[in-house]
């Protein structure tokens, strides 16, 4: 056995014995010092565009990063790309967009993030940040208004001269008019902050990288590209 097996033996059983196992040997544990330069992150996960082997075009590929037991509790902290993905033989090839999730939700982790040279990359991209929603009840109220206004004449008449009479225009109303309308209020919130981009797994599953390329490309075809992917993994003691 070589040196260099050795020590990914050794990683995998220690990374078993913690409540996951390591699923491929570019997942690593880093050192606490590496972890205050990384957000405080426990493991990277390395990704190469060799990992992704998918020939059909148009179609995304799902890559296990590592597996997770129950009672395991998974953070995921940034994304770095260290070199941009590509197929150098075709520069219409635009599109590597890449997701973290697992089995029960695609982007659980990282919404999408552009990884290809040829498109618009993304170099760092963090979590998905906590959402809401906020829910607007129709109301129905009675408006007022005034309609069927009307010009009606009268004479004016000179306290000095009342032979001499003038008329003018007075407006009036003949009557008030009612009808029902919806308008927007009682507007009352209901966002609940979701735990975006972490979770404690209550059953075992995969944290998974799922890359979708152009509809004209295969993720196969590409032939340049690493990213590195930092979590933040622990045990949830009894």
């Amino acid at each position: 056995m070589t040196k260099f097996k050795a020590v990914l033996m050794i990683l995998a059983v220690l990374a078993w014995c913690a409540g996951y196992a390591v699923a491929t040997p570019t997942v690593q544990p880093i050192t606490a010092q590496e972890a205050a330069y990384h957000g405080g992150a426990t493991h990277v996960v390395e990704l190469d565009h060799d990992d992704f082997s998918e020939t059909t075009t148009n179609t995304a590929e799902t890559v296990a990063l590592f597996s997770v037991a129950a009672n395991t509790g998974v953070q995921f902290v940034y994304s770095q790309l260290i070199t941009a993905f590509q197929d150098t033989t075709d520069t219409n090839h635009t599109q590597s967009a890449l997701t973290i999730g697992d089995g029960t939700d695609v982007d659980l982790f990282m919404a999408s993030q552009e990884l290809n040279a040829n498109g618009t990359e993304v170099w760092v991209q963090f979590s998905r940040a906590n959402g809401g929603t906020v829910a607007i009840t129709p109301q129905t109220t009675s408006l007022t208004y005034g309609t069927n206004v009307t010009y009606a004449t009268t004479n004016l008449v000179y306290l000095d001269a009342s032979t001499n009479a003038t008329t003018n225009a007075v407006a009036t109303s003949a009557a008030l008019q009612t009808t029902s309308s919806t308008v927007a209020t009682n507007v009352t919130a209901l966002f609940t902050a979701a735990a975006l981009g972490e979770k404690l797994y209550t059953a075992a599953d995969t944290v998974d990288a799922v890359l979708t390329p152009n509809s004209a490309d295969a993720t196969a075809s590409l032939n340049a590209g690493r990213v590195r992917l930092y979590f933040r993994l622990f045990k949830r003691n009894h």
